[in-house]
């Protein structure tokens, strides 16, 4: 059994070629363009406070892990 995976397209022929590798390179960079000055900020608040990021994280975690245990 063969599955072939066909690119998205808008309805009308492509005429270039999809290349998922590209797209997902861009996307990655265009998301830590607008990421980046935010988490250099997290980082910065971490470092002067690590015990409160530290319960932050247990508690996060603590409640994801509640969430997904319940269904």
């Amino acid at each position: 059994m063969t599955i072939t995976i066909k690119p998205p397209t808008s309805g009308a022929l492509s005429t270039r070629p999809y290349d998922p590798e590209a797209r997902l390179a861009a996307l990655r960079d265009e998301a830590l363009q607008a990421l980046g000055p935010r988490l250099d900020q997290l980082g910065r608040a971490m470092q002067q406070r690590p015990l409160l990021a530290i319960g932050i994280g247990l508690a996060v975690g603590y409640v994801l892990a509640r969430i997904l245990h319940r269904g």
